[in-house]
């Protein structure tokens, strides 16, 4: 009786564990069901034969197909529905980083069952047994095709702006060298006439006039020359007629000469190690316009008493390097103040530089002086158009 009595407890006991291990396995299967099943991602598992063992529901949603249509077939299953363009990319992805131990991203497209382009992200990694025995790649794939065509849509966006930009800077040059033509021709030309006029008067009424008389004409001379001085340096600062004419080295030569003789307190040291050959006609403008809003910084707010210029190809690339030995200042608080005289000047260097293909730089550090700095690399005059 004592051995039956036992026997029936043992056998209760398996009973109840045995219920009690398949009710946790029941419970930890819904769990993996509840988390697999309901991703809303297209999940699936490639075994280690690279057939496939699980395919979430959402595979529907986002290709069109069943999972039953991919279940315990090869990875080849996949890549048909793969766009052809992207095909070779997935077929890469997956026979040469399958057995990494790396988890790997890519995003490709898709053709769903209905004809539709969707844009994929597919991230993978290693699985392993709980005794470390490698079992193939899990994988989540996310449907981003709306983001790819969000990102699509402000990279059109942002190329109408740089055509648009680029057309208001030509429209602005052209409107800058037509004022310097009418001021020139016109108003330059009448102060010309005018002074020659009045100095004629004068030489002619000299011994018929009362002396007040012409000394009052004879004042009006120098008046007239500062203004035709001024109508003169105006022209040159709207658009140098030498740029078009002579080129832009003579150009900065000449910039440079005037920058000294104005700002004869600052040491200019030029340095030009190209030709005007090496020059596209497209940039000169650009190099001039960069150039000539750096000097009238750093004269303005600088304090410095040495401006380099130099202009040179490096590893294939023209380079622009305005440098100066002043007081300097914090870059980023200035940019962020973009009302300031200096901080709109960097972001127009900056603007005008990039949308002709080139890139910009400015180094400076307060009590170190500054250092802007404009590359165009071999081959910019594509992008310009």
């Amino acid at each position: 009786t004592s051995v039956l009595t036992r026997t029936v407890k043992r056998l209760k006991k398996e009973v109840k564990d045995r219920r009690q291990a398949e009710e946790a396995l029941a419970e930890a299967e819904l769990r993996y069901r509840t988390v697999a099943d309901f991703t809303y991602d297209w999940e699936y598992w490639l075994g280690p034969e690279k057939d496939l063992l699980y395919v979430s529901p959402s595979c529907e949603r986002i290709t069109g197909y069943l999972p039953e249509e991919f279940l315990m077939k090869d990875y080849e299953q996949l890549v048909k529905i793969v766009h052809p363009d992207d095909r070779e990319a997935v077929q890469a992805h997956i026979t040469e980083e399958f057995e990494s131990d790396q988890a790997c991203h890519l995003d490709f497209r898709i053709i769903t069952r209905s004809g539709e382009t969707r844009w994929i992200s597919h991230c993978c990694q290693p699985v392993s047994g709980s005794d470390g025995e490698w079992l193939g790649r899990r994988a989540g794939n996310r449907d981003i095709t709306d983001r790819k065509k969000g990102e699509e849509a402000l990279q059109k966006s942002e190329m109408q702006l740089r055509r648009l930009s680029t057309q208001l800077l030509k429209v602005q040059e052209n409107e800058r060298k037509r004022i310097a033509g009418d001021l020139h021709d016109g108003i330059g030309q009448s102060l010309s006439a005018i002074k020659f006029g009045v100095e004629t008067v004068v030489d002619r009424l000299k011994d018929e006039t009362a002396p007040s008389t012409v000394d009052t004409l004879q004042s009006l001379v120098p008046v007239l020359q500062d203004a035709i001085e001024d109508v003169r340096k105006t022209v040159m600062n709207l658009r140098p007629s030498m740029l078009d004419d002579l080129g832009i080295l003579a150009t900065i030569s000449w910039f440079v000469r005037q920058f000294r003789a104005v700002y004869s307190g600052i040491r200019v040291e030029e340095q030009i190690d190209v030709q005007e050959t090496d020059i596209p006609e497209a940039l000169k403008t650009d190099i001039f316009r960069v150039l000539q809003e750096a000097a009238n910084n750093i004269a303005k707010h600088s304090t410095a008493d040495r401006l380099s210029v130099s202009l040179s190809k490096e590893n294939d690339s023209l380079e622009l390097v305005i440098e100066d030995n002043g007081r300097g200042f914090d870059l980023e608080s200035v940019l962020e103040n973009v009302d300031v005289e200096t901080g709109f000047g960097i972001t127009s260097m900056k603007e005008r530089t990039e949308l002709s293909g080139g890139s910009f730089s400015i180094e400076s550090k307060e009590g170190a002086g500054t250092t802007v700095r404009a590359v165009w690399p071999e081959g910019f005059e594509e992008s310009i158009s």
